[in-house]
C-alpha cells in the first residue's frame, strides 16, 4: 500500500547554462553553455529506488534532462504531493536557491527536504530557509526515513544519527554498502542520456588537497559487494540496453580481487554491457586484471594524473614527498597494460592549481608526450568547500595563464585513439558477446 506520493526534482539551470548537480563527488559543476556534458542524477535514481522499495508513490522530475524551465518544472508537480525533494549541490546553489523560493510561493502547503551532498561543508542559508530539511552524509540511502521525518515535522539538518538509524558513521555515511535496491532509472528520462552510471563503491583515503570526491562520499572506503554490483549491472543491461555506464567510483580498482570478481561475474553471466571506470594509476599497472575488465565488458579506463610536476604533486598531497618517481611510473604501467589489454588510456590533468606554473606545465606536457595516452582530459581546477586548499584560502593563477597552460596541453601528442563511432562499435561487439 502506498504511504504517500513524494516527488524528486532535479531543478532547472539557469538559461545558457549546464546543471550537473551529480559531478565533482555531489558538490556539483555549473557550465557557462547549454548543452554542456552532465552525469544523469544517480543520486535522485537511488533515493527513488529506497522510497518506492519503502512503499511511497514516486515521481522524478528531471529538470535539465529534459530541457524543463522553471514554469515547466513547477507545472510537473504532482497535485497531491507529500513531501518534494530537491537535489542540491555547491556549484548550483544559485539556482537550487531560486527553485525552492518559487517551489514554496507556488506550493505553500508541500513539505521540502534537500538532498545534498556535504552541505555541512557549503549549504548557505539561500538554499537553506527555503528547506524544512536537508540530508548530511549519504542521504539517498536514508531518504525513506528522512521523508518520514519531514512528513512528521522535523526541521533543519537530518542524519542517520538524528534519526536513530545504526549502521552510518558519525558523518552520516553508510559503514557497509551490502543490500542497496537497484537505481530506479526507469523513472527517470534515462533515454535522453548517452550512458547511465552506477556506484560501487564510496570513499577515497588518499588525502588529496583539491579533491571534492572525499568531502562528499568521506575518506573511508567502502565497497559493495561484487555480487551485487553484477546483479545491478546485469539489471541494468536486460531493462535499459543503454550505449555504455559509467562507473562514478573515485577508486574503482583499489581492491584489485574484487574488481576481477566484478569483471569475471560479468563475463560468466554474459552481461552484454559497456562501461568504463576510474581508479588512481597504481591500481591499474597488471594487464592481466585489465584483459579481465575487458572480458568483462570495460571499454576504457579513466586516470587522474593531475600533473608530472614532482613539486607540485607533493605539495597537493596527491604523492608523498620522496614518492613521486614512483607514481610516475605507475602511470607509464598503466598505460603499457591498457595498451596490452587494447583498451584505450585515458588519462586527467589540471590547469589553474595553485602554485602551479607554466613550468610545471611543460614539464607534464613532456611527461605524457612520452607516455602517448589515447586521450587526454584536461579539466580546469575548482576550488571545492571542504578540501584543504579551500580552507586553507588557496590563491588561483589570473585567466590568461590558465588559457596558455591548456594551449600547451592541447598540443601534446597522442596515440591513436577511436574514431568518435568507437563507442557504438564497441557496444555492438559487447552486446553481440564479442569482448
Amino acid at each position: 500500500m502506498s504511504r504517500g506520493e513524494v516527488v524528486l526534482v532535479d531543478p532547472p539551470a539557469p538559461p545558457g547554462t549546464t546543471a550537473n548537480r551529480d559531478g565533482a563527488g555531489g558538490l556539483g559543476a555549473l557550465v557557462p553553455e547549454e548543452g554542456g556534458f552532465r552525469y544523469p542524477p544517480l543520486a535522485l535514481a537511488v533515493a527513488a529506488a529506497a522510497l518506492r522499495q519503502a512503499g511511497y508513490a514516486v515521481r522524478v522530475v528531471d529538470a535539465p534532462g529534459e530541457a524543463l524551465s522553471l514554469a515547466q518544472a513547477l507545472d510537473r508537480l504532482p497535485r497531491e504531493v507529500a513531501v518534494a525533494v530537491v537535489l542540491a549541490s555547491w556549484a548550483t546553489a544559485g539556482a537550487d536557491a531560486a527553485f525552492l523560493q518559487a517551489l514554496r510561493q507556488a506550493r505553500p502547503e508541500v513539505r521540502v527536504l534537500v538532498l545534498a551532498s556535504a552541505p555541512e561543508a557549503w549549504a548557505s542559508e539561500e538554499v537553506t530557509r527555503w528547506a524544512d530539511a536537508w540530508t548530511v552524509g549519504d542521504g539517498d540511502l536514508y531518504a525513506p526515513q528522512a521523508v518520514q521525518a519531514v512528513v512528521d515535522g522535523a526541521r533543519g539538518a537530518l542524519s542517520p544519527s538524528t534519526l536513530g538509524l545504526p549502521g552510518f558513521s558519525e558523518e552520516g555515511r553508510r559503514d557497509a554498502l551490502e543490500g542497496l535496491p537497484v537505481p530506479a532509472w526507469d523513472l527517470l528520462p534515462w533515454q535522453r542520456y548517452p550512458f547511465l552510471t552506477a556506484l560501487t563503491s564510496r570513499g577515497c583515503p588518499d588525502g588529496c588537497a583539491y579533491c571534492p570526491y572525499a568531502v562528499g562520499q568521506g575518506h573511508a572506503f567502502r565497497a559493495r559487494p561484487a555480487e551485487e554490483v553484477v546483479e545491478e549491472l546485469a539489471h541494468v543491461a536486460r531493462a535499459f540496453r543503454p550505449p555504455r555506464v559509467i562507473l562514478r567510483d573515485p577508486v574503482f580498482a583499489r581492491d584489485g580481487v574484487r574488481v576481477a570478481a566484478i569483471a569475471e561475474g560479468l563475463a560468466r553471466a554474459g552481461v552484454r554491457l559497456l562501461w568504463e571506470c576510474e581508479s588512481r594509476p597504481e591500481h591499474f599497472g597488471e594487464a592481466r586484471l585489465l584483459r579481465l575488465l575487458r572480458r568483462g565488458g570495460c571499454g576504457s579506463i579513466k586516470v587522474g594524473v593531475e600533473s608530472a610536476d614532482p613539486r607540485l604533486l607533493a605539495a597537493l598531497d596527491r604523492v608523498r614527498e620522496g614518492m613521486v618517481p614512483a607514481y610516475l611510473e605507475a602511470v607509464r604501467r598503466a598505460q603499457e597494460a591498457s595498451r596490452a589489454a587494447g583498451l584505450p588510456f585515458r588519462p586527467f590533468v589540471m590547469v589553474g592549481l595553485p602554485g602551479q606554473t607554466t613550468e610545471d606545465v611543460r614539464r607534464t606536457a613532456e611527461f605524457l608526450g612520452e607516455v602517448q595516452p589515447s586521450y587526454l582530459h584536461i579539466k580546469r581546477f575548482v576550488l571545492y568547500p571542504g578540501t584543504r586548499l579551500w580552507e586553507e584560502g588557496a590563491p588561483l593563477p589570473d585567466e590568461a595563464a590558465v588559457r596558455e597552460w591548456e594551449a600547451i596541453l592541447k598540443a601534446v601528442p597522442l596515440a591513436p585513439a577511436p574514431r568518435p563511432s568507437w563507442w557504438r562499435r564497441a557496444a555492438a561487439r559487447v552486446r553481440r558477446g564479442l569482448r
